[in-house]
């Protein structure tokens, strides 16, 4: 059990180590430059390795939620630094304070696209699915990323009631 903490503990270092890389990565390259040549090809070789059997499901199942947590953190901020710059450039009114969302969905809506992204079957799909979600809200997109726990019949329901522009299966 005292290996397995240290094991622990290692991989937390690790995993904040890397977000810390991220977020340095992100500060001076575009998001998508980030993601195509750091992100992508990390998930990419950590899906080869676990279908190879090089990998075992531990520590594939690490990165993946390593993977994961650091994109959504990365989407959290995003919308915080949207939401100040929104504020920031809002006219006065004496109009009573809408939902938040509400209002940057129609903000958006109004001069973008509307995705759908949906991940064809594994985890990696989910991942490359938030990353191209979190790309396109960047440039004025609304996005809906559909989580891989979703049933198949729930997806289409979702085509069906999103009424998105576009709709992207991530495999």
């Amino acid at each position: 059990a005292r290996g397995d903490r240290r094991g622990d503990a290692a991989e937390r270092h690790d995993q904040e180590e890397a977000g810390e890389l991220f977020e340095d990565f992100v500060e001076r390259q575009p998001l998508e430059e980030v993601y195509d040549t750091v992100h992508i090809p990390a998930l990419a070789l950590a899906e080869t390795h676990w279908q190879l059997g090089e990998l075992n499901e531990g520590k594939h199942k690490f990165i993946m939620q390593s993977l994961k947590e650091m994109i959504q953190d990365r989407g959290e901020r995003q919308q915080e630094m949207q939401a100040v710059k929104d504020a920031a450039d809002a006219p006065a009114t004496d109009a009573p304070a809408s939902d938040g969302d509400e209002s940057r969905a129609s903000a958006i809506n109004s001069t973008g696209c509307s995705v759908l992204c949906l991940p064809a079957r594994t985890e990696a799909d989910e991942i490359t699915a938030l990353m191209l979600a979190q790309v396109l809200e960047t440039k004025g997109c609304v996005v809906h990323a559909v989580s891989v726990t979703s049933m198949a019949g729930e997806m289409v329901d979702l085509v069906d009631r999103y009424t998105a522009d576009i709709v992207c299966v991530s495999a």
